[in-house]
C-alpha cells in the first residue's frame, strides 16, 4: 500500500483498500519511501465491526474449539479472521472486515518497522 495526501486528508491506499488516516499515524508512516506493508493479527480484525472496513465473501469457516477461523476473499486476496466461539457466518456470505489501524504493524520497503 502507499501513503497518499490529498484534499480529504492522508490516506493509505492499495488494490484492496482505501483508508483514511489520522494525522498521528500519517506522520509515523511518512518516513516510508515507497511501498508500505500493513499487517494485522487475525484476532484483531472484526467481522462486521466498527471502523475502516473491507468487503469480502466468506469462503470457509473452521471451528477450532473455543475459536473459529473465518477465511474471507477480498478482491482476490485470501484473509483470515479469528472469531471467539462458534460463528453464524455462512460460506458465500458477504461480510465487512473492520481493520483496527491502532493494532496494525507497518513496515517500509526495507522491512523495518515504521
Amino acid at each position: 500500500c502507499r501513503l497518499e495526501r490529498g484534499e480529504g486528508g492522508p490516506r493509505l491506499r492499495s488494490a484492496l483498500f482505501d483508508l483514511s488516516l489520522d494525522q498521528a499515524l500519517a506522520a509515523r508512516l511518512s518516513a516510508a519511501d515507497g511501498e508500505i506493508t500493513m499487517a494485522i493479527r487475525p484476532e484483531f480484525v472484526q467481522v462486521n465491526g466498527a471502523g475502516p472496513a473491507l468487503s469480502g465473501r466468506v469462503g470457509l469457516v473452521e471451528l477450532l474449539g473455543s475459536r473459529s477461523l473465518v477465511f474471507v476473499e477480498c478482491n482476490g486476496q485470501d484473509l483470515r479472521v479469528v472469531v471467539q466461539g462458534e460463528t453464524r457466518f455462512k460460506e458465500g456470505e458477504t461480510v465487512q472486515l473492520a481493520l483496527p489501524l491502532e493494532r496494525a504493524f507497518f513496515f517500509g520497503e526495507d522491512g523495518r518497522r515504521l
